[in-house]
């Protein structure tokens, strides 16, 4: 957002991660249901309702749950959100709380029945929440964020750029630990709250740290604003976007490792522009000013003098445009728009009807292709393709909305996870002629792939 930005990102030397939305996809699903003195749909359909007026990630996973059982919700009569804890409330005449283990502790709820089950569920990974019903341990749910594909490599990079990596999440130590150690993060702060998340990143600096935080959501406002350089994944909450020095335009880890090594190579660049300027003008301006004529009768002509002081603009420009073409990780593009390796699915489909699928990493290959920019639909809405000839398929997504994040061509039994900003290749041999619909995984847009005969 500024260049004081750009240039603190450099110094950088400790990243802070949050887990929901920023090491994980953000997106959690119900695992685990586990009920106590009452039936399963009873303790759905009251801690469904009580969620839905939250707008907590783990609270949709609750409510898409309840709706894909068909549970109908029931009027909440009375809401409280507890930050870092959970929510409390009324709903068809019940006391609904809902939360981690603090937040029962704080409603004197005993939870000992169903320790060992939260403890099964926290070694798997899986965040443990708790619902109490009137006053009495009512039920567990058992919920799941899957890591982001991009963050194990983008931690690793931390590690290669001689950065420490630190975890904060509001989730107990085991689950922490547990996915802490899938994402390749050795130190965890587990159980925080966003005061917490602060104090952390003060403690830090009072070390002698200069830290970057990254998040996105309300909880970590505070944290970005108090971090030396806030990074805001795109996707996160307005709150965050704005608490932040830096926003993401992907919801990509990548792009802090891109932004750090953009600022370290600016920052070089300047340092060496500075120098030979500096180098030039002590050798120049004496010799300019006369100081070998009386040794060695040396005078700098003023058409050489100006063709001099022209060729030091240059090379300052030249070596400042060699940025341009930097690499700023090991996934992103060079600022000159060149892109990183292409993520290839190649999808063969056999006269038998079976389907075979491989993905790789690869530098994309030149040759007769279909681009298909993917932005509120997609464009060209129609392609043409012939029978047994290879064709590769460019999607281009270059936007975030969640309607485009995945593609479904029921043809060559493929669904694809599209990137933001990024170019997804697919390669397909057709192996019949015929008009075949493809869309995206809410089947709101939708193209159409012509098939010719040979």
């Amino acid at each position: 957002k500024g260049g004081e930005a750009l240039q603190r990102a450099g110094d950088v030397d400790t990243v802070v991660l949050d887990k929901t939305g920023t090491i994980t996809e953000g997106s959690p699903t119900v695992t685990d249901l586990l009920a106590v003195g009452s039936d399963e749909d009873e303790l759905l359909a009251l801690s469904a309702s009580l969620e839905a007026v939250s707008e907590h990630p783990l609270a949709e996973a609750v409510v898409a749950f309840a709706e894909a059982r068909g549970i109908a919700l029931r009027p909440v009569e009375v809401f409280d959100s507890v930050t870092g804890k959970g929510v409390v409330g009324i709903v068809d005449g019940h006391a609904v709380v809902i939360g981690n283990a603090t937040m029962m502790s704080d409603y004197s709820v005993k939870i000992d029945d169903l320790s060992s089950a939260a403890d099964r569920l926290s070694s798997a990974a899986r965040t443990a929440v708790w619902v109490a019903i009137d006053g009495s341990l009512a039920g567990l749910v058992g919920i799941a964020d899957p890591i982001r594909d991009s963050s194990r490599a983008a931690i690793a990079s931390f590690r290669e750029m001689g950065l420490e990596v630190v975890m904060l999440t509001g989730d107990a130590e085991r689950t922490a630990r547990a996915i802490a150690a899938e994402a390749g993060v050795d130190r965890v702060v587990a159980g925080v709250l966003p005061e917490g998340k602060v104090a952390e990143i003060r403690r830090l600096q009072e070390a002698g740290r200069v830290v970057a935080m990254v998040g996105d959501g309300v909880n970590d406002a505070p944290a970005l604003a108090r971090a030396d350089v806030g990074i805001a994944i795109g996707s996160g909450t307005d709150v965050a976007v704005e608490a932040s020095d830096v926003t993401l335009m992907r919801a990509d880890l990548t792009g802090v490792a891109e932004s750090i090594e953009l600022s370290r190579r600016a920052m070089r660049t300047m340092r060496q522009n500075l120098f030979w300027a500096f180098v030039y003008n002590v050798v120049g301006i004496p010799v300019a000013a006369g100081v070998l004529y009386p040794a060695f009768g040396v005078l700098l002509s003023p058409v050489l003098a100006s063709a001099a002081m022209a060729l030091s603009s240059v090379s300052v420009v030249g070596n400042s445009l060699r940025l341009r073409r930097a690499p700023l990780g090991p996934s992103g593009p060079s600022l000159d728009g060149r892109r990183a390796p292409t993520v290839r699915t190649t999808i063969t489909k056999t006269t038998e009807g079976k389907t075979t699928m491989s993905t790789d990493h690869t530098t994309p290959r030149t040759g007769d292709e279909r681009i298909i920019t993917v932005k509120g639909g997609y464009s060209p809405a129609e392609v043409h393709l012939r029978v047994g000839h290879p064709a590769r398929l460019v999607f281009d997504r270059q936007e975030t909305s969640g309607c485009s994040a995945e593609l479904i061509i029921p043809e060559f039994g493929l669904e694809r996870d599209l990137p933001a900003f990024e170019r997804t290749v697919v390669e397909v041999t057709p192996e019949r002629a015929g008009t075949f619909e493809y869309t995206c995984g809410m089947h709101m847009l939708r193209g159409t792939i012509v098939v010719d005969a040979a």
